[in-house]
């Protein structure tokens, strides 16, 4: 089944005015949380954005720690592994 669009030539203007609308990119967190649409459905559902930035930055936070023992974790295996060759 094909998509019809009301307006056929709007698929082309959204990948003129939004790079990311091609395969493979993607807007950054800040370009997708400034979008019209996404403030409006945060509004909608009662989501503040100072409140949103805190959970981010708490997860960012969160990841880049365990991505810190991760590679701890792999020196210390390694050192291991040396010592028992």
């Amino acid at each position: 089944m094909t998509r019809e669009f009301v307006w056929p030539e709007l698929p082309a203007a959204l990948h003129e005015c939004q790079p990311w609308g091609r395969a493979g990119l993607e807007p950054s967190l800040s370009e997708a949380l400034a979008d019209p649409l996404v403030q409006t459905i945060m509004r909608r559902d009662g989501v503040a954005h100072v409140a949103l930035e805190s959970i981010i930055a708490d997860a960012r936070r969160r990841m880049h720690k365990a991505t810190e023992r991760a590679a701890a974790a792999r020196e210390t295996n390694a050192d291991h592994a040396c010592v028992l060759n």
